[in-house]
């Protein structure tokens, strides 16, 4: 993750089209040619500081569209309706309580 993300998306405000949400667990991508999914949890249940990023997004005042990636290795372990309902849920409930 950039170490000054809120820097970042300021700076790149006016050229942001489109944002892509996901949520990964530390820890488990072990390289950087792991497939895509590696590491990937649904919404919400990862390690990544969603509340904080959410507000850095708002903060730039971006009110496009936003891609929530919710399928990983769960979705073939567990099914993918049950990962997709639980990411939607968490979703919602952060995006609510950012404002947006």
């Amino acid at each position: 993750m950039e170490r000054d993300l809120h820097a970042t998306l300021l700076d790149a405000a006016p050229h942001i089209a489109l944002v892509q949400l996901t949520d990964v667990a530390i820890g488990t991508v072990r390289r950087p040619d792991d497939p895509p999914s590696g590491g990937r949890v649904p919404f919400g249940e990862g390690d990544l500081p969603l509340a904080r990023i959410l507000g850095d997004i708002k903060d730039t005042g971006y009110a496009g569209p936003l891609e929530l990636e919710l399928i990983g290795p769960l979705g073939d372990s567990e099914g993918y309706a049950p990962v997709i309902r639980r990411g939607v849920a968490a979703a919602e409930a952060m995006l609510g309580a950012a404002g947006m």
